[in-house]
């Protein structure tokens, strides 16, 4: 989060979505940056925190707006955009969880899929692997932050609809929990032991 201040993002993430009961998760992200941004999923079908989900809104998702009955359409619809605005705004005016101005939230976006084992975003436990969520979304992460902040707003969404989500460079589970590669046939070993 802010470069000069140690700002624990777990408060942050679960008052969101408690304030935001339609949303799944939220990951927040800024070390090392000016400010922070979240990144928002939604709930969707076959999400379980296993797997990513079907992309179609389920449980109270499907009640915030009928205009958007999937995670693409929610991306742009302005009511969602307005729930989740008002989610985080909530959380950046609570001064128990954000203690001063390094722990707001001034940007964020919603992502077409949620985190999931299955993409190597989360632990056995379901915790999440920030790491690996900062590797598989980083074109969204960028976007956030190369689009110029606009003090006139607490807290502005940015649309990633268009950064493509390469599947192919997402992390993968390999049992090592760092999304390395694991060589199913270790190369032989050479030397004495």
């Amino acid at each position: 989060m802010s470069s000069l201040q140690i700002i624990a993002p777990v408060p942050i993430e679960e008052f969101i979505a408690t304030q935001g009961p339609a949303i799944s998760k939220v990951v927040i992200v800024g070390d090392n940056r000016d400010y922070n941004v979240a990144l928002c999923t939604l709930q969707q079908e076959g999400a379980n925190g296993e797997l990513m989900g079907t992309g179609v809104l389920s449980g109270l998702a499907t009640t915030v707006s009928p205009a958007a009955t999937t995670t693409a359409q929610a991306m742009t619809d302005a009511v969602w955009i307005d729930y989740i605005r008002k989610a985080i705004e909530a959380v950046n005016a609570n001064e128990k969880i954000c203690l001063n101005r390094a722990f707001r939230v001034r940007k964020f976006t919603i992502l077409p899929r949620d985190f999931s084992i299955e993409k190597d975003e989360n632990t056995p436990t379901l915790k999440f692997k920030r790491s690996v969520i900062e590797q598989n979304y980083r074109g969204h992460i960028d976007k956030m932050y190369s689009t110029p902040l606009d003090d006139s707003v607490d807290v502005a969404y940015v649309d990633t609809s268009d950064v493509p989500l390469d599947l192919t460079s997402i992390s993968t589970p390999n049992g090592n929990g760092n999304g390395a590669a694991v060589h199913q046939n270790p190369p032989p070993l050479t030397g004495k032991l």
